[in-house]
């Protein structure tokens, strides 16, 4: 056999070996499965919010719930609405929230959640009463947020108990 004929040979097997070595080597990281090596795998990222309560503001006659809200997830988040009903721990409607202004949280940040109380007269000064009377108040928020993910909107049920404490968390302004 000729020099001349083996680097033909070698010239010929190069293309052919530079094609087929990514794919035995992918076939071999799938465990030969031809199905796992041909369909892309994808992980959703982890899409997670906390809630705490943080004070209950009053001003002149507008009342507005605060809560901190926690981005625990792995992408950035966009809070563009909020529609829900505050109740007392008997169950009465307190009355109707709706968000202040929008909150864009970066991924592992924290914001300011605003939410504005249109309340029912009698159920407010309920409210008020228990608040002068025993200073701590069970509530709860039940509502849809709706909220912008990786440039997709979903509407997302919001469901948080906190006590309103006279001496910690109201603000009066």
């Amino acid at each position: 056999m000729s020099v001349d004929r083996a680097v033909r040979i070698v010239a010929l097997l190069l293309p052919l070996l530079a094609f087929l070595s990514p794919l035995v080597y992918g076939f071999g990281e799938y465990g030969w499965d031809v199905h796992s090596f041909v369909v892309p795998r994808y992980k959703a990222p982890k899409i997670g919010v906390d809630l705490r309560f943080r004070s209950l503001s009053v001003s002149d006659s507008e009342f507005m719930l605060i809560f901190q809200v926690n981005n625990t997830g792995e992408v950035d988040l966009r809070i563009l609405s909020f529609d829900g009903v505050v109740y007392a721990s008997s169950g009465e409607e307190i009355g109707e929230l709706s968000l202040v202004h929008e909150v864009d949280l970066l991924k592992a940040s924290s914001g300011d959640l605003v939410l504005d109380l249109k309340s029912r007269e009698m159920a407010l000064a309920g409210l008020v009463s228990k608040l002068i009377s025993g200073g701590r108040v069970s509530l709860s928020v039940k509502g849809i947020a709706r909220v912008e993910v990786l440039g997709a909107v979903a509407e997302v049920p919001v469901s948080k108990s906190f006590e309103v404490d006279v001496g910690k968390s109201v603000n009066v302004l």
